[in-house]
């Protein structure tokens, strides 16, 4: 918006920039009232259980689902990195009804499909760090059928990209950025680094 705005004066751009947040602040809490946020929530079911959804079509349609579902709890944050929620977002967090569902979606996605994005990849690594507050969440993350948990975490901790994978210099930087913040999570949550030391141990030997 700010690209758009730049040929007005700054005193209007600034006027126009506050009159649309505001406006943008009260459609997430509508969104979120109405069901919104449960709605897309499910879709994430639905796409992994659908026959009729060609991977490329589930790729792309989790992916906005998930970009919807982390803008219902971050809100706008100008670009920040920080995984900080404001009130809305923390009685979103602590309301939801099935945590455990939502996690076993996005482990999946970044598991099942060898063809997600980094930046997707990203948007999973934040959702995951408010799951993993919770010690229970995460007893819930290692204990996923399939070893599916310990997929996850090696197939990060060693991301070498996925659609984007390909790509020459763009790519390295969000690549290393996964790796990172996936670093960052493990050390931050001591609970996964106590399940995550023998399972990079066991990578490694095999």
């Amino acid at each position: 918006a700010a690209e758009v705005l730049s040929p007005l004066p700054l005193t209007g751009q600034n006027v126009i920039l506050e009159q649309l947040t505001t406006e943008a602040n009260g459609f997430r809490r509508g969104f979120i009232e109405s069901g919104g946020f449960d709605a897309v929530g499910s879709f994430f079911s639905f796409s992994e259980e659908s026959a009729e959804m060609s991977p490329s079509m589930t790729r792309r349609g989790n992916a906005v689902a998930l970009r919807i579902l982390k803008c219902c709890l971050f809100g706008n944050q100008n670009g920040s990195s920080q995984n900080q929620l404001d009130e809305a977002g923390n009685r979103l967090l602590m309301s939801l009804a099935n945590a455990e569902g939502l996690l076993r979606s996005l482990t999946s996605m970044v598991v099942a499909d060898s063809g997600i994005s980094s930046t997707t990849v990203s948007d999973v690594l934040k959702f995951l760090s408010l799951l993993f507050k919770s010690p229970n969440t995460v007893k819930s993350f290692a204990s996923l059928t399939d070893k599916t948990a310990e997929k996850f975490l090696i197939r990060l901790l060693l991301w070498e990209g996925g659609s984007d994978g390909a790509k020459p210099s763009s790519a390295i930087t969000s690549i290393s950025k996964v790796r990172i913040d996936t670093q960052k999570l493990v050390l931050a949550t001591p609970l996964l680094a106590s399940y995550a030391l023998p399972w990079l141990k066991n990578a490694i030997d095999s």
